[in-house]
Protein backbone atom coordinates (compact mmCIF):
# COMPACT_ATOMS: atom_id res chain seq x y z
CA UNK A 1 0.00 0.00 0.00
CA UNK A 2 1.76 3.63 -1.18
CA UNK A 3 2.18 6.34 1.82
CA UNK A 4 1.25 9.08 -0.41
CA UNK A 5 -1.27 10.30 -3.11
CA UNK A 6 -0.53 12.83 -5.73
CA UNK A 7 -3.26 15.17 -6.15
CA UNK A 8 -3.76 17.89 -8.87
CA UNK A 9 -5.88 21.01 -7.29
CA UNK A 10 -6.72 23.44 -9.94
CA UNK A 11 -7.60 26.81 -7.64
CA UNK A 12 -9.46 30.12 -9.10
CA UNK A 13 -7.74 33.28 -8.20
CA UNK A 14 -9.50 36.80 -8.73
CA UNK A 15 -5.88 38.72 -7.91
CA UNK A 16 -5.62 41.65 -9.70
CA UNK A 17 -1.98 43.52 -10.62
CA UNK A 18 0.31 43.71 -7.67
CA UNK A 19 -2.73 41.92 -4.84
CA UNK A 20 -0.71 38.73 -5.04
CA UNK A 21 2.52 37.27 -5.14
CA UNK A 22 4.06 34.38 -6.97
CA UNK A 23 3.79 33.37 -10.78
CA UNK A 24 -0.08 34.90 -10.94
CA UNK A 25 0.92 37.80 -9.79
CA UNK A 26 -0.19 39.86 -13.02
CA UNK A 27 -3.59 38.28 -13.85
CA UNK A 28 -6.30 36.02 -12.18
CA UNK A 29 -7.33 32.96 -13.64
CA UNK A 30 -7.76 29.40 -12.94
CA UNK A 31 -4.28 27.64 -12.38
CA UNK A 32 -3.42 23.76 -11.23
CA UNK A 33 -0.69 23.34 -8.42
CA UNK A 34 0.30 19.82 -8.12
CA UNK A 35 0.38 18.26 -4.15
CA UNK A 36 2.35 15.20 -2.74
CA UNK A 37 0.92 14.70 0.65
CA UNK A 38 0.63 11.99 3.04
CA UNK A 39 -2.59 9.42 2.84
CA UNK A 40 -2.47 9.82 6.84
CA UNK A 41 -2.82 13.79 6.81
CA UNK A 42 -6.14 13.41 5.22
CA UNK A 43 -9.40 12.46 6.33
CA UNK A 44 -10.67 9.14 4.52
CA UNK A 45 -13.78 11.46 3.73
CA UNK A 46 -11.87 14.13 2.37
CA UNK A 47 -10.77 12.03 -0.84
CA UNK A 48 -14.43 10.73 -1.37
CA UNK A 49 -15.50 14.14 -0.93
CA UNK A 50 -12.22 16.82 -1.55
CA UNK A 51 -14.95 19.95 -2.79
CA UNK A 52 -17.18 19.91 0.41
CA UNK A 53 -16.36 22.57 2.41
CA UNK A 54 -14.54 21.10 5.63
CA UNK A 55 -12.70 19.14 3.32
CA UNK A 56 -11.75 21.47 0.75
CA UNK A 57 -10.06 23.48 4.18
CA UNK A 58 -8.84 20.66 5.39
CA UNK A 59 -6.75 20.56 1.58
CA UNK A 60 -6.19 24.19 1.16
CA UNK A 61 -4.15 23.71 4.56
CA UNK A 62 -1.48 21.46 3.34
CA UNK A 63 -1.34 23.79 0.29
CA UNK A 64 2.00 26.34 0.93
CA UNK A 65 1.02 29.89 1.89
CA UNK A 66 1.57 31.83 -0.99
CA UNK A 67 -1.01 29.91 -2.47
CA UNK A 68 -4.44 32.36 -3.33
CA UNK A 69 -7.55 30.95 -4.43
CA UNK A 70 -10.32 29.02 -4.44
CA UNK A 71 -10.39 25.75 -4.70
CA UNK A 72 -12.34 24.47 -7.89
CA UNK A 73 -11.07 20.95 -8.56
CA UNK A 74 -9.56 18.42 -6.97
CA UNK A 75 -7.75 15.33 -8.75
CA UNK A 76 -6.06 11.86 -7.75
CA UNK A 77 -3.07 11.63 -10.02
CA UNK A 78 -1.96 8.90 -8.58
CA UNK A 79 -0.48 6.74 -5.59
CA UNK A 80 3.19 7.50 -4.65
CA UNK A 81 5.15 3.91 -3.59
CA UNK A 82 8.33 4.51 -1.56
CA UNK A 83 10.27 1.01 -1.93
CA UNK A 84 13.44 -0.52 -0.71
CA UNK A 85 15.89 -2.15 -2.07
CA UNK A 86 14.45 -5.50 -1.28
CA UNK A 87 10.87 -4.78 -2.76
CA UNK A 88 12.72 -4.28 -6.05
CA UNK A 89 15.31 -6.89 -6.13
CA UNK A 90 18.19 -4.20 -6.40
CA UNK A 91 21.56 -6.24 -6.59
CA UNK A 92 23.33 -6.17 -3.35
CA UNK A 93 27.04 -6.03 -5.53
CA UNK A 94 27.79 -5.32 -8.84
CA UNK A 95 30.96 -6.49 -10.80
CA UNK A 96 31.96 -4.03 -13.34
CA UNK A 97 34.10 -5.48 -16.12
CA UNK A 98 36.05 -3.19 -18.60
CA UNK A 99 37.40 -4.04 -21.57
CA UNK A 100 39.38 -2.33 -23.71
CA UNK A 101 40.81 -3.22 -27.56
CA UNK A 102 42.44 -1.35 -30.61
CA UNK A 103 40.40 -3.63 -32.92
CA UNK A 104 36.96 -3.53 -33.14
CA UNK A 105 36.43 -7.40 -34.31
CA UNK A 106 38.46 -8.49 -31.19
CA UNK A 107 36.07 -6.51 -28.52
CA UNK A 108 32.86 -7.79 -29.77
CA UNK A 109 34.13 -11.15 -29.98
CA UNK A 110 35.49 -10.64 -26.13
CA UNK A 111 32.69 -9.23 -25.04
CA UNK A 112 30.32 -11.98 -26.35
CA UNK A 113 32.79 -14.48 -24.87
CA UNK A 114 32.63 -12.81 -21.24
CA UNK A 115 29.09 -12.71 -21.54
CA UNK A 116 28.38 -15.95 -22.62
CA UNK A 117 30.91 -17.67 -19.73
CA UNK A 118 28.96 -15.44 -17.01
CA UNK A 119 25.51 -16.84 -18.31
CA UNK A 120 26.87 -20.55 -17.74
CA UNK A 121 28.14 -19.84 -14.65
CA UNK A 122 25.29 -18.78 -13.51
CA UNK A 123 25.87 -15.04 -12.92
CA UNK A 124 23.45 -12.28 -14.54
CA UNK A 125 25.24 -9.64 -16.61
CA UNK A 126 24.06 -6.57 -17.99
CA UNK A 127 25.36 -4.74 -20.90
CA UNK A 128 27.94 -4.53 -22.94
CA UNK A 129 27.53 -1.18 -22.77
CA UNK A 130 29.58 1.17 -24.93
CA UNK A 131 31.88 3.26 -23.73
CA UNK A 132 33.67 6.59 -25.18
CA UNK A 133 36.30 5.35 -27.69
CA UNK A 134 39.81 6.92 -26.68
CA UNK A 135 41.92 8.25 -29.24
CA UNK A 136 45.22 9.01 -28.76
CA UNK A 137 47.89 10.83 -31.20
CA UNK A 138 51.20 10.75 -31.50
CA UNK A 139 54.00 13.07 -33.22
CA UNK A 140 57.20 11.85 -33.98
CA UNK A 141 60.27 12.84 -35.87
CA UNK A 142 61.57 10.90 -38.78
CA UNK A 143 65.62 11.31 -39.69
CA UNK A 144 64.84 13.35 -42.54
CA UNK A 145 63.64 16.11 -40.12
CA UNK A 146 59.86 15.78 -41.12
CA UNK A 147 57.16 14.92 -38.81
CA UNK A 148 54.81 11.69 -38.94
CA UNK A 149 52.23 11.48 -36.73
CA UNK A 150 49.80 8.57 -35.57
CA UNK A 151 47.17 7.42 -33.41
CA UNK A 152 45.89 4.68 -31.46
CA UNK A 153 42.36 4.33 -30.97
CA UNK A 154 41.19 2.42 -28.11
CA UNK A 155 37.58 1.00 -28.11
CA UNK A 156 35.76 0.55 -24.86
CA UNK A 157 32.97 -1.79 -23.56
CA UNK A 158 31.28 -2.53 -19.80
CA UNK A 159 29.46 -5.34 -18.65
CA UNK A 160 28.20 -5.60 -15.28
CA UNK A 161 26.87 -8.88 -13.41
CA UNK A 162 24.99 -8.49 -10.40
CA UNK A 163 25.28 -10.35 -7.36
CA UNK A 164 27.79 -12.62 -8.66
CA UNK A 165 28.68 -16.06 -7.28
CA UNK A 166 32.25 -17.19 -6.52
CA UNK A 167 32.35 -19.68 -9.25
CA UNK A 168 31.25 -17.19 -11.83
CA UNK A 169 34.53 -15.08 -10.47
CA UNK A 170 36.05 -18.25 -10.79
CA UNK A 171 34.79 -18.69 -14.79
CA UNK A 172 35.78 -15.32 -15.23
CA UNK A 173 39.26 -15.70 -14.06
CA UNK A 174 40.24 -18.32 -16.19
CA UNK A 175 38.53 -17.14 -20.09
CA UNK A 176 40.84 -17.55 -22.67
CA UNK A 177 40.82 -14.08 -24.46
CA UNK A 178 42.56 -12.93 -27.58
CA UNK A 179 45.67 -11.55 -27.08
CA UNK A 180 45.41 -7.90 -27.43
CA UNK A 181 42.15 -7.15 -25.17
CA UNK A 182 42.86 -5.84 -21.91
CA UNK A 183 40.19 -6.56 -18.99
CA UNK A 184 40.12 -4.99 -15.39
CA UNK A 185 36.96 -5.95 -12.90
CA UNK A 186 36.18 -3.63 -10.03
CA UNK A 187 33.81 -3.70 -7.59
Amino acid sequence: MSEYVCLLITLFSPCRLGECAGPWRTKGGLFRVALKIKKDALSPECMDYPLDFPYKQEIHGHLPAHVPGDIVEVQQIFDVEVSTAKENHMPKTTTQISIECTDQELIESATSIILDSARRAGAKPRGPFLLTTQVDHYAAIMSNGRKARFSVVTHRRQVRLDDPKPKAMACLVDIKLPSGVEIRASG
